[in-house]
Formats: C-alpha cells, structure tokens, sequence
C-alpha cells in the first residue's frame, strides 16, 4: 500500500471516531435526562399522552435538566415529532460515521480496481514466448554508434554551461523522486542527420555532460556542494583550479566515453 491510500483511510477512521463520538454523548445526554426524571424522557408539550418511557410537561420547573429534554417540536405529516439536543448529537453522529465508512468502501473499491487494471495491462503487455532458455546463445550487439566516439577520448572541450538541475534519482530523499545536481555541459563536438519515420530529417548534436552530486538534506532540499575532498565537485574545481563554478565556463577538461547497459555511449567530462 502506498502513503498516499494509507493516510486517506486514516483520515476516513478518524472522522468515523468522531461520528462515534458525537453519537456515544447524545446517547450520554438521553441517559442522564432520563435517569434524572424517574426513568423517563420529558416531553415539551401542551398536550402529551403519557407513557413507560416519556411523560409531558408545560414548565421548565416541572423536570430536571429541562436543557436536554425533548423541548424541540418539529411538525410532520403524520403529527408532530419531539427531539432533544441529545437525539441531535446522535443523527449528526450517526450521518458523520456512515457517510465516512460509505467512502471508505467506496475508495477501497476503487483502489481495487485501479490495481487490477495495472495488472490486467501488465499482463497484456507480456507476452511468453515458447522458448527454451538454455538453447539461446550469446550475441554481439547490432547497435550501430552514429559517430566514432573513439576519437574524442581524452580530447579536450570547452566548458558551455554549468546550472543546476534536478533529474530522477533511485536515492532520492524528495517525495517527487528527484535529487539535485549540477550539470556541466561542454560545447558541441560534432552533429549528424539522422532519417526518421515520413522521411524527417533529425539533426543531433553530440556534446559532452556530467551530473555532479550535491548536499541535501532528508526532505532532498538542497544545502550546498560536497565539502568532502573526493566527491565529484571537490575533483571537478580542482581540475580547473577554480573556487566558483561559473569560472568554469569557457574552460578545458579532457573527455571520456561512457556506455550504458543497453550499450548506448555518450561523452562525458574527464576529472577524476
């Protein structure tokens, strides 16, 4: 269950507490105004058939706890209704306690299906194949590198832009699951077209870039740069011989090739 659904049911249980609670003092009320009149509720009325539980009154004087007697008449179709403050506090109760416990039902349902139709679409979405796995062989890559990155390894390359930014993170502190970083982008190095779906030509720009981690701190609201000599920003102004990063700009640092899981390459900076 994630945050978000367990504090929307304890906000639903917290006002069925209330409910609960505005019933159990009107039912206090009814008891004592009763137990106070001989065992049976006064009735505010001009005329009133007495009976084992209710009995009528016309003074104030005439009863205990004339407050939370049933002194409030509502006229109705069939004749009149009598309550007390007691009988209000236990509707109002009782309306707080099952409206609540009626969203609770609801929005459990909800999230059920919400669930189900996540995995229903996972499920669509997989496909097994007939495959014996123990009869597959390994492979080179087929994936073909647009320029020859080889070439820029260890050359150098103007710094362009140094900011801060925010990216997705595996470890990140913030709720939104981004961390801070500084991005050091260099100018480009070389540009190539590349054929997309319809015949669109696309140029890309090949340049290198590096995240340099920074200071949070548990909410992921940033404090500042590593002080720490052998984190990546203390090695990063030292390879410049600089003490303010926006110094940097214009700048040399030698590249290097990075490649991903999926074999992807990019260049990146050299500091280290």
């Amino acid at each position: 269950m994630n945050l978000e659904y367990e504090i929307k049911q304890l906000n639903y249980t917290i006002y069925m507490i209330f409910g609960m609670m505005f019933v159990l003092t009107g039912g206090l009320m009814n008891h004592q105004v009763v137990i106070s009149n001989d065992g049976r509720m006064p009735v505010k009325a001009d005329y009133f058939l007495d009976t084992d539980h209710h009995f009528g009154y016309s003074e104030p004087s005439e009863i205990n706890y004339y407050l939370l007697s049933d002194k409030y008449s509502f006229e109705i179709k069939k004749g009149t209704i009598y309550l007390s403050i007691g009988d209000f506090f236990v509707f109002f109760g009782l309306y707080i306690l099952l409206r609540n416990y009626y969203l609770s039902i609801k929005f459990k349902k909800a999230e059920r299906r919400k669930k189900k139709q996540m995995t229903n679409e996972e499920q669509s979405s997989l496909e097994i194949l007939d495959i014996d796995p123990s009869t597959i062989e390994e492979s080179d890559s087929v994936r073909e590198d647009l320029i020859d990155f080889e070439k820029y390894r260890l050359e150098k390359c103007k710094i362009a832009t140094v900011e801060v930014v925010r990216v997705k993170s595996g470890y990140a502190k913030a709720k939104d699951g981004k961390v801070h970083r500084l991005r050091v982008t260099g100018e480009i190095v070389e540009s190539v077209e590349v054929e997309k779906a319809n015949n669109v030509k696309e140029k890309i720009d090949f340049r290198p870039s590096c995240l340099i981690g920074m200071e949070e701190d548990l909410d992921g609201k940033m404090l500042g740069y590593p002080k720490r000599d052998k984190s990546d920003y203390q090695k990063f102004i030292k390879a410049l011989s600089i003490t303010n990063v926006k110094d940097a700009v214009g700048k040399e640092l030698p590249m290097s090739i990075n490649e991903t899981a999926s074999g992807s390459k990019f260049l990146n900076f050299f500091f280290n």
